[in-house]
């Protein structure tokens, strides 16, 4: 046999010892199978919960996703289209015509009228919620510009320390515990939910301008105060339309953020309650102007049978 085929036998029989001589055993023997050591076992944490952390994402991500609370999207969504429809049909020429007819202060001064006109409803609302200083300071306030403000043209009140402040049905219910329920575009009215679209009907029978002046007249009022809201949130309307790759989600989402702030629950201590605990709101600022963007903004309008 020749030189390097004996070396080529040579290195694959050392091939072969060192593969036998490194690997383990098939089968251990008893002994060793008693001796081989017990997998340790980690002790849980006391400080980390699993089934809490899993509600906390859990809840997280349901309020935190507006979807899953849009259980009636098909019928919102042609709502939402037949609400834009009637805003380029009526309130953007409206809006254009009465910002060139009427200059800002003038559209202010309306717009404080409405905004006297549906005090009424946030009187009771406070009665209702129990909060007795607050209904005294909106019971003030409806005095005092009703009177010297001349109708609520200026804002006496304000000057005296009697800050505007909001409240509607839908924030009752909440302050009761009731839910909120799935997301709901009313016609005419815009984004609202199954609680407060209840409350925004209800609101209606606490204007006293239905009972004193009757349903037409009442529409009539509630007409104008939606002219004079969306005129006040039209630069913003535009902004938000313009900036959406789809207009309804980033409606429905500033809807959901402005609401839940409305009534306390932003945070993550708000996460699994549902007790609003509205913040004083200033009236330096339009109070209605931070109703999200609506389109219609009737959710706390007085006079208006939808929005």
């Amino acid at each position: 046999m020749r030189a390097p085929a004996r070396r080529r036998l040579f290195g694959l029989a050392m091939t072969l010892i060192l593969a036998v001589l490194g690997a383990e055993p098939a089968f251990a023997s008893p002994d060793q199978a008693e001796a081989a050591p017990e997998p340790a076992t980690l002790e849980p944490d006391p400080l980390y919960d699993d089934d809490f952390d899993e509600e906390f994402e859990d809840e997280l991500a349901r309020r935190n996703n507006p979807t899953r609370r849009d259980s009636i999207e098909g019928f919102n969504r042609a709502m939402f289209a037949m609400n834009e429809g009637i805003d380029w049909l009526v309130w953007k020429p409206a809006t254009r015509i009465y910002r060139f007819v009427l200059p800002g202060s003038a559209r202010r001064g309306i717009h404080r009228v409405f905004l006297n006109l549906n005090s009424p409803s946030i009187l009771v609302n406070k009665l209702f919620q129990a909060k007795f200083e607050d209904a005294a300071k909106v019971f003030g306030r409806l005095l005092l510009n009703s009177t010297i403000g001349w109708g609520g043209l200026f804002d006496p009140a304000a000057e005296a320390g009697w800050e505007y402040q909001r409240a509607d049905f839908g924030q009752t219910l909440a302050y009761a515990g009731m839910p909120s329920g799935s997301y709901l575009v009313l016609p005419i009215f815009g984004p609202s939910n199954y609680r407060d679209g209840f409350g925004t009907i209800a609101d209606q029978f606490m204007q006293p301008t239905l009972y004193f002046l009757g349903p037409w007249p009442h529409i009539f009022m509630g007409t104008g105060f939606g002219l004079a809201v969306r005129e006040s949130l039209s630069d913003e309307i535009q902004a938000l339309r313009d900036s959406s790759i789809d207009y309804y989600s980033a409606m429905r989402s500033v809807y959901w953020q402005h609401r839940e702030a409305e009534l306390g629950l932003t945070g993550p201590a708000s996460i699994g309650r549902e007790r609003p605990n509205p913040a004083p709101q200033d009236s330096s600022a339009d109070p209605e102007a931070s109703l999200a963007i609506l389109s219609s903004s009737a959710d706390s309008s007085p006079p208006m049978p939808s929005r």
